[in-house]
Parts: C-alpha cells; structure tokens; sequence
C-alpha cells in the first residue's frame, strides 16, 4: 500500500452557462464513479506478504460471459391474437347501456350517471390490470419424475389446456418434444402451475385456473404422462376468495396457498379424505378496491413456516396448526 489509487485517465468537466466556459480538474484521490463502466470501487488484498489495492468490478474484456442467443419458436401459438380494442370513450358506452336498458329493459330505470361511474370503475381496473395482474403466476413448469423430464405449460384458445411434453436423450444432446394434444383440459383458463421439488419418489402438480386449484399426482412410468387428480380446492375453501399463489411441499399431498386477502390455507391428504386449514389469517385492513391484491408464497427453511411477501413486505408464516 505504498499509494493512493487514482483515475489515471483525463477527464475533465465543463459548467456551460451565461459565463464562458470553466474546467474543474479531477482530484486525484480515491472515488467512485458511477457511469457506463460501471463503479470504480476498490478494495485492500494481500498479496505476497503485503497489502495492496484492487478494483472490486474488473473490466477484464478476457472474461466469458453470458449473452442471450437468438429465440428459437419451440412450440407455435394455439391462441389467436386478441381483438382490437373498441375505440369509444365511457361516456358514449354509458349512452349505448342506457338505451339497451329503455329498449329491452323499459321498466328498469337506472341512471345513466350510475351507468358511466361504473364503466369508469370497470376502466380503472381493467387498466391496473394490463399493468400488472396480480392473479397471473408461473405458466412455465418443469416436471423431473421416474428419471425423466417434461414441460407442463397451458394451450388452446382460451389457455384451459394444459400440454405436458418429454425431453429425449437424443445421444448428442436433450432434445424437446413437443406433442400437439393436451393431457387435460380445464373450465376455465390456466392461471398457474406448480410442481414438487424434484428428488422425491411421486412427483405432483398443481393447476390453478379461475374456477378451482385441482392437485394432480404424476405417473410417469409410460410413454405418455398420466394425470390423478387427488384433491380440487374451490374459493369456499379459502374464505369465499380466489387464491393467488400455491406451493407444494415435499410431504405428500400436502400444499399452501393463498388467497387475495393474504389468508394462508394447508390442504392435506389423509385416509384419501381432504383436510384444509386456515394456518395464517389476513390481518384486516382499509381500502375497498384499492387493497393490496398481492401475495407470493415460498418455501421456509424449515417445513413448520413459510414466507409471505406483499407488495410491501416480507414476512415469515409459522403454518403449524
């Protein structure tokens, strides 16, 4: 450590205003400069019976690293594109519901202002949604059973299909295979699917759709996937609510989930009956449509807890009932 690291390369800054022109030198002492090359920070290391100073971020151009490569369509589309939106503003939809409500409705006298308030409602929401949905979750699951490997993900027009697909050891690699009909289809459109950890003698899965969470056990043993359903939860088994979020442990038959309120549920299996409990209930909290919608779920480290995140916190859930 016989000096002090500086910026060796010349850099200068310049003040344009009414005045003319000024340069102010760069001090030669240590800094962090945040800009394209990334911050210039370092650090003491020992080095040969003595100290010296290194750069925490090298720019080493030598160093490999990861770039995407170009996408490759793995699987073709099976849902249309969506319609173009109807251009018209929520006044003239106001206008358009009232007079279907005087033509086909006459004795039904509901006030076109009622009318336009809940059209700029629905709007609202509709709005927030294509931002960000909350009851979206991961589509894209891989399934490792019986030594093999699949891809479960949702297909058809409306996405209630749900497509399980091996990967084959093809000698000089794995390669994708890809089956145009779907093992299952559901009532409503797939919102999301979750499978056990791998490494575990049964491999299950879990769909969540609009309408229910159907958990399903895996038989991989032939060429084709074959699907049991075990247990379905339906909202009158999570508070009347529609759930966000499921996770499956290791333990057979056994998952969390969580509704739009934050109330955390365990389905067991036992005697082939289904069993749910309420193990975390939402703590209740002000704002009608405004409330926070949500709410992910994760493993703990241990089996008795789990972890919660909301939009604005993290918190670790004791599930033992």
């Amino acid at each position: 450590m016989d000096s002090w690291p500086v910026a060796e390369r010349p850099r200068t800054t310049e003040s344009i205003g009414s005045r003319k022109r000024q340069k102010f030198a760069v001090r030669g002492y240590p800094e962090v400069d945040v800009g394209a090359g990334g911050p210039n920070v370092v650090t003491l290391v020992e080095q040969d019976g003595r100290f010296e100073w290194t750069w925490l971020v090298k720019n080493d151009n030598q160093v490999n690293r990861l770039r995407p490569s170009k996408s490759t369509t793995i699987f073709p589309a099976t849902r249309p594109p969506p319609d173009p939106p109807v251009k018209s503003t929520i006044l003239q939809s106001a206008e358009r519901g009232a007079n279907f409500l005087r033509t086909y409705l006459p004795d039904v006298d509901i006030p076109a202002e009622l009318i336009r308030d809940q059209l700029s409602r629905d709007a609202q929401i509709m709005d927030g949604l294509e931002k960000f949905d909350p009851y979206m979750g991961n589509l894209l699951e891989l399934i490792v059973a019986h030594e093999q490997a699949f891809l479960a993900f949702p297909m058809g027009e409306l996405n209630c299909s749900l497509n399980i697909s091996p990967f084959r050891d093809s000698g000089d690699g794995i390669v994708f295979k890809p089956s145009a009909h779907p093992i299952r289809t559901f009532d409503t459109p797939i919102r999301q699917i979750a499978t056990t950890v791998s490494g575990i003698q049964t491999a299950y899965l879990a769909v969540r759709t609009f309408g229910q969470t159907s958990f399903l056990e895996i038989d991989a043993s032939r060429s084709t996937p074959y699907l049991d359903e075990v247990a379905a939860l339906s909202h009158n088994d999570t508070g009347g609510r529609a759930v966000v979020d499921v996770i499956l442990s290791t333990v057979p038959f056994s998952s969390l989930v969580v509704n739009d309120l934050g109330s955390i549920y365990r389905c067991d299996i036992v005697d082939g009956d289904k069993i749910v409990d309420l193990v975390h209930l939402a703590a209740e909290t002000e704002g009608g449509d405004q409330r926070n919608l949500f709410w992910r779920l994760a493993r703990g480290a241990e089996d008795t807890n789990c972890l919660l995140a909301s939009e604005h916190s993290l918190s670790q859930i004791d599930i033992r009932v």
